[in-house]
C-alpha cells in the first residue's frame, strides 16, 4: 500500500467513525456532510473527496455490520467442534460484535430504509448469506441429533434477531458485563436449538473496549424490559431479506424509558 493509499485509508476511517456517531446522536436524515466536516474538524473537501454523497457513507457502515456478522459466524465454524460448540462460540462472539460495534448495528437497523435499491441489493445478499450459514450449522446439528428444530428456518430468524437486538437495550456500567450477556446469548440460543449448553470458562468472554453508547444518548432507542419477545417491535431487527417500512420514525423521535441491563 503507498502513502497515498494510507493516506485515503485514513481519512475514510474517520470520515466513518465521526459520522456515525452523528448518525445515531442526530439520525442520519438530521446529519449532513458539512456537519461530519465540521465535527472532524475539516474542510468540506476532505470529506466530499472520500464521499461525494451521504448515502454512501450509510451504506459502508450497513456493510460493515453485516460483514462483521458473517465473519463472526463463519470464525466460530471454521474454529471446529461439535455444532453445539459451535453454535454456543458463535452466539457468545456474536454478542461480543453487537455490544463493541452498539452505535454501528444501531445506525443500520434504524436507517435501513434510506438505503438505495441498488445497495439493498448488495446487503440482502449479505443477509442472505448470513442466514445460509447459520441454518447450516442448525441442520448439522439436527442430522447429527444434537439439536431438536421443528423448522431450521424459523430457529435461524429467532437466533440472529434476538442477538442482533442486544444493541437496542445494552446499557456500558449496566447490571450485567456484556460477558455475562453473551453467556446469557449462548443459553438462550441452545434452548432455541433444543441443545444442552456445554460448560463455560468462569471468566466468560472478554470485550475489548470499545465507544460506549450512553443510556441517554439522543438517538439512543430505549424499551422497558418485557418478558414478551421483541419481535413485535415495528424496528425489531430481523436478517431476512425484506426492507423495513419508510413509515418508520426517524431516529431522534423514537424514545422511551430504558432499564439498566
Amino acid at each position: 500500500m503507498t502513502l497515498r493509499d494510507e493516506l485515503r485509508s485514513f481519512k475514510r476511517e474517520r470520515i466513518i467513525e465521526e459520522a456515525q456517531r452523528l448518525f445515531y446522536e442526530r439520525g442520519y436524515r438530521g446529519t449532513s456532510l458539512d456537519a461530519v466536516a465540521e465535527a472532524l474538524d475539516m474542510t468540506k473537501p476532505f470529506v466530499y473527496a472520500v464521499y461525494a454523497r451521504k448515502v454512501d457513507i450509510l451504506v459502508e457502515i450497513s456493510m460493515r455490520t453485516l460483514q462483521r456478522s458473517l465473519d463472526t459466524l463463519r470464525q466460530a465454524r471454521a474454529d471446529g467442534g461439535s455444532p453445539t460448540a459451535q453454535l454456543q462460540r458463535f452466539a457468545m462472539r456474536f454478542t461480543e460484535v453487537v455490544i463493541r460495534h452498539q452505535a454501528g448495528s444501531a445506525v443500520f437497523f434504524r436507517e435501513e430504509a434510506s438505503i438505495p435499491a441498488d445497495a439493498t441489493r448488495r446487503i440482502n445478499r449479505l443477509k442472505g448469506e448470513f442466514d445460509d450459514e447459520l441454518a447450516a450449522l442448525l441442520e448439522a446439528g439436527r442430522a447429527s441429533g444434537e439439536f431438536r428444530i421443528d423448522d431450521v428456518r424459523t430457529a435461524t430468524l429467532a437466533i440472529g434477531g434476538m442477538i442482533s437486538w442486544v444493541y437496542v437495550w445494552f446499557r456500558s456500567g449496566g447490571r450485567l458485563s456484556p460477558a455475562v450477556i453473551g453467556e446469557h446469548m449462548a443459553q438462550y440460543t441452545l434452548r432455541i436449538a433444543g441443545a444442552e449448553a456445554l460448560a463455560l470458562p468462569a471468566a466468560g468472554v472478554p470485550v475489548a473496549p470499545g465507544p460506549s453508547v450512553a443510556a441517554d444518548a439522543p438517538g439512543a432507542t430505549r424499551k422497558k424490559p418485557s418478558a414478551r419477545a421483541s419481535a413485535a417491535e415495528p424496528d425489531a431487527p430481523s436478517l431476512s431479506r425484506s426492507r423495513p417500512s419508510r413509515a418508520a420514525p426517524p431516529a431522534g423521535a423514537r424514545r422511551s424509558r430504558a432499564a439498566k441491563t
